[in-house]
């Protein structure tokens, strides 16, 4: 079981519990997740928490967001118990429960197919045996590696167990894992790969002690060490006659004194399971030749006979010791058993005659039940033989079974209940997608279906945080009213332009009805600049150019055919001027009147030229009267800025200082 406590400045906001077996821990600000972090820094599903291969590990679901454990970021991570996770700004502390009523072991809790609760010699066997990993000098951190816990890395990663000092070996070369009493390699599809005893390791493989690993350079060697077993050696009881003769005995599980009939069940089924032998030589004088002996023959077993031989070897151990008890048992009637505390022991040769009928009535009850496997019987036999003993004849042991497979009923309930509220979860989230497909196709055409399609994702997250419809119908949505958006913004700007188009035509409707239709037209020329291209109004803007042109026409035309008239031989010249200028006065760009003009400069400008060589020849005989009528007339015909304008006004300078008489 684990047990996340989730934290906030220091402040416990809520404590979690889950089982092993269970569905997996969901965490994240998403309404349906287990655990519910309300942070705009933690994502909808951030991370999860699941149970596999014996262990709780968490994963990293988030692309934004980070986890961290115990200060360091991760992406996933196997968790031991005692971490403190960050998420966000939250802190969650997690604890791993212990199997109720069994003392750990080291820090092994997990037994990987041992009966842990029916045979107590298990957990001593299982406790006291550690992996036990000895390195060449200067190939790792370490120069030998305990392995408790269930699982250990090995590689050039400070993050691993053991990190080696070999170049070639990759950030996480290889895996440890033990389950029970045996340890299994595994290569994690490392660059340059692992060789075990001079062969490439392919697929998991289970260790041997003795083996010998390699990665590149670094060498290192295995073995399975039991070190309570070793250093009680010399505790231990001699061994019984009955099992020492002249030459090696076999010795099995079904020679062993029991003590209860429920341990010699148990060592009777394991014996049926793995058979073996080893010889014990009674004859041998010396302890540490018998020792050497026993050794030699326990290393020549297979590795899983190995593991059984100390599973036995408790198990003889805790029988001689269980005999002595039943010795003492047997001592003289009437002798109660005082405790250091002065007061009688809870054992049941304290008891009285009557009292141990009922103990004895009692666990027959309870081995009943048992047999029908009526546990809650079992219990509540057991509870009444605790009304006067610690313990009788394995009773915690049965007690312990029996709620154990409580616990399993009880669990799979849970299971086949969460099983069934997961598919009516599924029933219902199918029914909520079928409705908000039909709303999705009506919001997406009109707004006000939007807040139904709202709720109905609302209620799919609740039920199903990672749904891929309600997703994107959310997408849709946002897309649809972010296209809206565009198109009002678009049709606000032609309404603005269309507001101004018609404001400008209307100025240049009454620049026309004031009579300047030049500018008028000048104006109406503009309106196509605004930019609004709407076909209504630039036929009005073609319209009005029509009628200021008609206007311009009706003044024009009459001007333009009187100066023409005059602008032929023998007509004013100098009328056909003056009108000509009047068209240019009401249309300054007018071709006629400027082409009129210039035809009539050039007519003035060879007169001028004629009148002007006339003063001269004048002027050269003497006959300054006529020179001067010829200058004058030279003057008065020039057009202006021409050359013989300037001339005649410099002559008629020097006439204008004589007068007539002089002249």
């Amino acid at each position: 079981m684990i047990k996340l406590i989730v934290q906030d400045n220091e402040k416990i906001l809520s404590e979690f519990e889950q089982k092993e077996g269970d569905k997996e821990i969901s965490i994240g600000r998403a309404p349906g997740c287990s655990i519910r972090l309300d942070d705009n820094a933690v994502s909808r599903l951030h991370a999860i928490i699941h149970y596999t291969n014996d262990n709780w590990v968490i994963e990293k679901k988030t692309n934004s967001g980070t986890v961290s454990i115990n200060g360091e970021t991760i992406e996933n991570a196997i968790l031991s118990g005692s971490e403190n996770i960050k998420i966000g700004k939250f802190l969650l502390y997690v604890q791993k429960a212990e199997i109720p009523g069994v003392a750990s072991f080291d820090g092994i809790s997990d037994y990987d197919g041992v009966d842990v609760e029916n045979e107590k010699t298990s957990f001593v066997a299982i406790a006291s045996t550690v992996g036990f990993f000895r390195f060449e000098p200067d190939s790792a951190n370490v120069s030998e590696f305990v392995m408790k816990n269930n699982l250990a890395v090995f590689g050039r990663g400070s993050n691993c167990d053991v990190v080696l000092t070999e170049k070639r070996a990759s950030r996480k070369h290889v895996e440890i894992r033990r389950q029970g009493l045996s340890f299994f390699l595994k290569d994690l599809n490392s660059a340059n790969g692992t060789l075990l005893n001079g062969q490439l390791v392919k697929d998991e493989i289970e260790l041997v002690p003795g083996d010998n690993i390699e990665i590149g350079e670094c060498k290192f060697q295995f073995s399975i060490e039991n070190k309570d077993f070793f250093s009680k050696q010399n505790e231990f009881l001699p061994v019984p006659s009955y099992l020492a003769e002249e030459n090696s005995t076999d010795i099995n599980s079904s020679q062993l004194p029991m003590d209860s009939g429920a341990q010699t069940q148990a060592f009777g089924e394991q014996q049926g399971a793995d058979a073996f032998q080893f010889s014990v030589n009674a004859q041998e004088p010396e302890e540490k030749s018998l020792f050497k002996k026993l050794l030699k023959k326990y290393r020549a077993l297979p590795p899983r006979q190995r593991y059984l031989v100390i599973l036995i070897s408790f198990a003889f151990i805790v029988a001689l010791l269980g005999g002595e008890e039943d010795q003492k048992s047997k001592s003289p009637k009437n002798t109660v058993k005082m405790g250091q505390d002065g007061k009688p022991l809870r054992i049941f040769s304290n008891l009285s005659a009557d009292k141990k009928k009922f103990v004895k009535k009692a666990y027959d009850d309870l081995l009943a039940a048992q047999e029908k496997k009526d546990y809650g019987k079992v219990i509540e036999s057991a509870s009444k033989i605790f009304t006067y003993l610690d313990d009788y004849n394995q009773t915690k042991s049965l007690e312990l079974l029996a709620k154990k497979a409580i616990e399993e009923q009880e669990q799979k309930e849970r299971e086949k209940k969460q099983q069934e509220r997961q598919e009516k979860i599924r029933k219902e989230v199918l029914a909520l997608e079928d409705k908000g497909k039909e709303t999705y196709i009506k919001a997406l055409k009109d707004s006000k279906f939007r807040e139904e399609l709202f709720k109905i994702v609302q209620e799919i997250y609740s039920k199903a945080p990672n749904n891929r419809l309600a997703e994107e119908w959310t997408t849709g949505i946002k897309e649809k009213e972010a296209e809206e958006k565009r198109e009002k913004e678009i049709a606000r700007q032609k309404e603005a332009l269309k507001q101004k188009a018609e404001l400008a035509l209307s100025n240049v409707e009454k620049i026309f009805s004031e009579t300047r239709y030049v500018l008028a037209l000048s104006e109406a020329e503009k309106l196509k600049e605004i930019g609004y291209s709407e076909k209504e109004y630039l036929d009005k803007v073609e319209e009005l150019k029509e009628r200021v042109l008609a206007k311009l026409a009706a003044i024009i035309d009459p001007l333009l055919q009187d100066a023409e008239a005059q602008n032929k031989e023998g007509g004013d010249l100098v009328k056909s001027k003056d009108l000509y200028m009047q068209v240019l006065k009401v249309d300054p760009a007018n071709q006629k009147a400027i082409a009129g003009l210039n035809d009539i400069r050039d007519r003035l400008h060879a007169r001028a030229k004629r009148l002007y060589a006339e003063a001269i020849l004048a002027e050269s005989i003497s006959d300054l009267m006529e020179a001067k009528d010829k200058y004058s007339k030279c003057l008065r015909t020039a057009p202006e800025d021409d050359v013989y304008k300037k001339k005649c006004k410099n002559k008629m300078l020097k006439y204008e200082s004589f007068n007539e008489e002089q002249i």
